[in-house]
């Protein structure tokens, strides 16, 4: 055979795998924006780690395992206080690797949440150059820098 040929067919192979798992990764998350939707009309203000991991694009949450002795141990009081500080359920919480990975998720999701029309209105009243581009936290440490 032809290396053209062999080249061809790897190609074709390789091209397959990529959309079969393209396909199941779509698949994936329709099936979790079903669960999602299902979950909506339920009564109750509880989130759970579905809902988490769909609203901080942090799919790997709920697949978590622990790899490291410490992360199998229970979560520390400072963990627990972060994660209650920002309503997250304890009970969602599995182990101290757990709860590492969600904090890192929910200081990773509030990174991108953008400034709020007050925090743009006040910076520019305080003549900030470009409020528009900032996320809330940075607005308000740049809030926080005009006031000092």
């Amino acid at each position: 055979m032809p290396q053209n040929a062999q080249t061809c067919k790897i190609g074709i192979r390789t091209l397959s795998m990529l959309c079969r798992q393209f396909l199941e990764s779509a698949e994936r998350e329709a099936v979790l924006k079903a669960r999602l939707e299902e979950r909506r009309h339920e009564k109750g203000s509880e989130v759970d780690l579905l809902e988490l991991a769909d609203r901080w694009h942090a799919p790997d949450l709920l697949n978590y395992s622990p790899t490291f002795a410490w992360e199998r141990q229970q979560p520390t009081a400072k963990q627990i206080a972060v994660l209650r500080r920002n309503d997250i359920e304890l009970a969602l919480v599995r182990d101290r690797g757990h709860a590492s990975a969600l904090i890192s998720a929910l200081f990773a999701y509030l990174e991108t949440i953008p400034a709020t029309e007050k925090q743009k209105r006040y910076l520019r009243f305080l003549g900030h150059p470009n409020p528009e581009g900032l996320t809330k936290r940075e607005a308000a440490r740049a809030i926080a820098e005009y006031k000092h």
